[in-house]
């Protein structure tokens, strides 16, 4: 059963959805808190570690929750907004739109789209999207923390735009989530299989 939660966690991110790769890590994290008594308790019982090491195999080392791949997901979903929505009220239409599926808190922060044209608007998605790349390049260095922090003052001082600050993910949550996660999986993966 555990080794099954563990294919479903992976199976999660196959769409590469942002929100799918968070319940992943949910669900394998209730595998590995399980796992880990079970493993504890199962001694050298060859067939406990060989399910749960079959099923760990699945999660590549690089990115086993595809968040990355989820990330670029969200930003060519941005992206795609100039294309919904392109005539003289598109701006209007993407804040009804969008505060219609969010809520009404985005109502407010999202006022100076409403009288945006599709030209305008267009530009106001670029400027999302060139803030996406900007997450990017800070999510893999060394010190990605320092560096997200300084993509993130950014976005607090509206430099992106009103849409930037709407929809793009919380995207320092997010790290903290995935770092936090893929160091439980490594550290059950070396208990499972004793690389450790």
């Amino acid at each position: 059963r555990l080794a099954s939660m563990l294919r479903i966690a992976r199976h999660m991110t196959g769409d590469r959805v942002l929100i799918s790769s968070l319940v992943g890590v949910g669900i394998a994290d209730m595998a590995i808190n399980e796992g880990t008594w079970l493993v504890d308790q199962a001694g050298d019982k060859p067939a406990v570690r060989e399910a749960l090491s079959s099923a760990l195999d699945r999660f590549p080392r690089e990115d086993p929750y595809r968040v990355r791949d989820a990330l670029r997901t969200e930003r060519d979903l941005v992206g795609s907004l100039a294309r919904q929505f392109p005539g003289a009220n598109a701006g209007a239409q993407f804040v009804d739109y969008y505060v219609g599926v969010s809520g009404e808190w985005a109502k407010e922060a999202l006022e100076p789209v409403r009288g945006m044209d599709g030209r305008a608007f267009r530009e106001e998605i670029d400027r999302t999207t060139d803030a996406f790349d900007l997450v990017f390049e800070a999510w893999e260095p060394e010190k990605a923390v320092e560096a997200l922090d300084r993509v993130s003052a950014r976005f607090d001082d509206g430099e992106f735009g009103p849409v930037a600050q709407s929809v793009v993910p919380n995207f320092r949550v997010v790290k903290a989530r995935d770092t936090a996660a893929r160091a439980r999986l490594e550290a059950f993966r070396s208990r499972v299989q004793g690389d450790s």
